[in-house]
């Protein structure tokens, strides 16, 4: 529609009458009025008219470059993956491997090759040209390219939308004189005003139980988990900590989904503490009958990726047990009920998104390990960060805004269609298969809903 159209024939939305004019009155329908259905020339309505109209996509094709421009960024996006798609999908076409599925093919490395071995002759042009066109639509696109550093980030941006949504009720303004001190105005390391919102939004989720529990903030979820065995390996061997031997204390994790997942190894392996070693499967060690040995157990539940909930495997005055539970919100699973355990993880990544700002928290039921946390985290980061505290409170706050379903609405919206499409995927597969999650009754959306589970930058 160029200027002039808008000028004369734009389309109007409201319903607007007039009287008839003079010289074009109809004979026996003189009380009658006309409604319009274009826009009638004016300074103000025309361009209004104009601004309203369908989007506008232009594309100029020069040799083998396409410029694209538009009046919305949306369809701009939406046709350069569509562009991305087609070229895929004409190279498979291409090779007639719309059909192939991927296959590992490793190479005998004792095998002897010989110019002449009687064998027709492998097409070198044809197996050069599929590799020239895999390379350059890796090339041209950064999400096949970095896939593998993409599916491993842990980045949690599949909230990044709610918070662009959310940007004037969570942005901040700090000046430069504030939160200058290491501690608070009650000496403390901790914001008594973000510890009661988290208490309230654990109530509000369900997820957990809060009364008669201290809290305790670490840098993340990970650096809360080291806290945690430092003071643990204190209270276990406290009385003859002169006389201790390493070998006697060994940590543990629950049994994984996948032998891979078990993430928690990693820190303890690469700091090489002399008071504790990781040693893998919990249930290796069930039956034991040393009952000397000291555990520490760790239980991820929800466990990553699979979203199954899980329980302590140890029993016994030699165990103490860790409950991860970082992905024990909304997005992610059903809450069936609030978790109980006498030491808790939680993170906000998971909660929020902001893997950036590095906050965790361990809700702890023993006043004694409490003081001991407390103090190894003084003497260990100096408290968390001010800034990192007065961000996460921000946006917790957002988090309770309303019923406090919001974020976790678009969350759970956002984990079911991608759980669907992958499970949807992988049905077509004859070389793949996925687990089945039933659907459960979650006591926050007080309804049966269905699986949502899966690392949060999936």
């Amino acid at each position: 529609m160029d200027v002039k159209s808008a000028f004369l024939n734009g389309y109007l939305e409201e319903e607007i009458f007039v009287e008839q004019l003079e010289g074009f009155i109809v004979k026996g329908m003189e009380e009658k009025v006309y409604l319009l259905k274009n826009a009638l020339y004016g300074l103000k309505q025309a361009p209004r008219t104009w601004k309203a109209c369908d989007e506008t996509l232009v594309v100029s094709l020069y040799i083998d470059d396409l410029l694209v421009t538009g009046s919305s960024m949306e369809q701009i996006e939406n046709f350069k993956k569509e562009m991305k798609d087609k070229y895929a999908k004409e190279i498979l076409k291409k090779f007639k491997m719309e059909e192939y599925n991927p296959s590992a093919t490793p190479m005998n490395q004792n095998e002897k090759f010989c110019k002449e071995d009687g064998a027709a002759k492998a097409d070198e042009r044809l197996y050069k040209t599929i590799i020239g066109c895999l390379m350059y639509l890796t090339t041209t696109r950064p999400d096949i390219m970095n896939v593998v550093s993409l599916l491993s980030s842990g980045d949690p941006l599949f909230l990044e939308p709610f918070w662009i949504q959310n940007a004037a009720s969570s942005a901040m303004l700090v000046a430069g004189w504030h939160r200058m001190s290491y501690t608070f105005t009650n000496q403390s390391l901790i914001s008594r005003l973000l510890e009661d919102h988290i208490r309230k939004l654990h109530t509000t989720v369900g997820n957990a139980v809060t009364q008669g529990r201290f809290i305790v903030f670490g840098a993340g979820s990970t650096n809360s988990s080291m806290l945690q065995c430092m003071p643990f390996h204190q209270t276990i061997h406290q009385p003859q900590l002169k006389s201790w031997h390493p070998s006697l204390f060994t940590r543990f994790v629950s049994p994984p989904a996948f032998a891979s997942s078990s993430i928690s190894g990693m820190p303890l392996n690469f700091f090489r503490s002399v008071n504790f070693q990781f040693q893998g499967d919990a249930s290796l060690w069930k039956n034991k009958s040393d009952s000397t040995l000291n555990f520490i157990e760790f239980v991820t539940s929800p466990n990553n990726p699979d979203g199954q909930l899980k329980k302590a495997v140890l029993q016994g005055p030699h165990v103490k047990t860790i409950h991860d539970h970082a992905y024990y919100w909304p997005h992610f699973t059903a809450i069936p009920a609030p978790a109980d355990e006498d030491l808790m993880i939680f993170t906000l990544s998971k909660l929020t998104g902001h893997a950036g700002t590095r906050l965790g928290w361990a809700l702890i039921k023993d006043e004694a390990l409490y003081q001991r946390m407390s103090t190894y985290v003084k003497m260990n980061i100096l408290g968390v960060s001010k800034d990192t505290q007065l961000r996460a409170l921000k946006l917790v706050k957002v988090a309770l805004e309303g019923s406090g379903k919001e974020i976790f609405e678009f969350g759970y919206t956002a984990m079911k269609e991608r759980w669907e499409r992958l499970s949807n995927a992988l049905s077509e597969s004859k070389r793949f298969s996925i687990q089945e999650i039933a659907p459960q009754y979650c006591t926050f959306f007080k309804t049966v809903r269905g699986p949502s589970p899966g690392d949060s930058h999936s």
